[in-house]
Formats: C-alpha cells, structure tokens, sequence
C-alpha cells in the first residue's frame, strides 16, 4: 500500500510539471535570465477578464438560488448550489487578477519604491514584471491564510462547545477528582 501511495504521488507531481516544462521550452535560456524577460502570455490570458466576470456573475446567481430558494431545492439542491456557487465565485474572482495585479503594484508598491530606495522600487518592478507569478504567489499566501485560520476557529469552536457540554452535563460549581 504505501509503495502505490509513493509511486501515485511521484506521478501526479510529473503530470503537474509538464505544462510549465512544457511553457519553459518556449524561451530561450539567455532571454529567461534577462532582466526584462517577460513571460509568452498564452491565449486565454485575453479572454480571463471576460471569462472570469461571467463565472463570477454565475457563482453569485447559483449562491443566491442556493440561499434564497434552499427549501424548494431540497438539502442537496441547495448544497450543490451553494458549493458551486461558492466554486464559480473563487474562480471568476482569481482569473483576472492577473490583469490587475500590474495597477495594484504600482499602487501599493508605490511607498516602498519611493521611501525604501532601490530595493522597494525592484520589488514593486518584480511584481509588475510577471503579474502572473505574482497573482499565484498571492493565491498561495491567501489560502494558506485562510486554511490557518479556518483551523483556529474550528479548535475554537470546538473547545467551546466540548465546555459547555461539560458545564450543561454537571449542576455543581465545582468538581473534585483525584489524579
């Protein structure tokens, strides 16, 4: 069994990394070394601002129909609903962000470039230079923000709730018990 979990990971990471190989072979290695060396944009770069509204309207319409007709639905209509709303909505929201990521850059990077020097305005260069790295590397941090954070409200919530059983179950102020 652990050989097929071994063998099974070592293949879904070569899946994973044939697309950037694949990318990867498309520059040249002196023009990837280069300072300006930006990175080819694929086809559907173009489209990811209105492909990415229509999925962001649709996952707000299936939240919606989720939330506001959940009992006509039925409790796996409405999950199905919820959840794919919930998908749609992480999706149309992250695919133009790439296309923004350059306005923002310049913004927010704009006090670190003029008050930190050379080292702030390379920063904010490097964030514009490859909004699609960037847009990524932002992904990654919210997510692991947001799992991080959806662990210490669930510890939470269940301490909580493990007390308060506790403290429903027994009638006295105080307990003695002998270690």
């Amino acid at each position: 069994v652990r050989r097929e979990r071994r063998s099974s990971g070592k293949t879904v990471t070569v899946i994973a990394g044939l697309l950037p190989a694949a990318r990867a072979t498309r520059i040249s290695p002196v023009e990837a070394v280069r300072e300006g060396a930006t990175p080819h944009r694929g086809r559907m770069a173009r489209l990811a601002s209105v492909l990415g509204t229509i999925l962001f309207v649709g996952g707000i319409a299936l939240l919606a129909l989720g939330m506001l007709k959940g009992g006509s639905l039925g409790v796996a209509g409405t999950l199905v609903a919820s959840l794919g709303g919930m998908l749609l909505l992480f999706i149309g929201a992250a695919m133009p962000v790439p296309v923004a990521v350059p306005v923002v850059a310049r913004i927010v990077g704009w006090p670190a470039a003029r008050f930190a020097g050379i080292p702030g305005r390379l920063a904010r260069d490097n964030a514009i230079r490859n909004p699609g790295r960037t847009a990524s590397t932002a992904a990654a941090l919210m997510i692991g923000i947001a799992l991080v954070s959806a662990i210490a409200v669930l510890g939470r919530s269940l301490k909580i709730t493990a007390v308060e059983a506790t403290e429903s179950q027994i009638g006295s102020s105080h307990v003695l018990q002998s270690e």
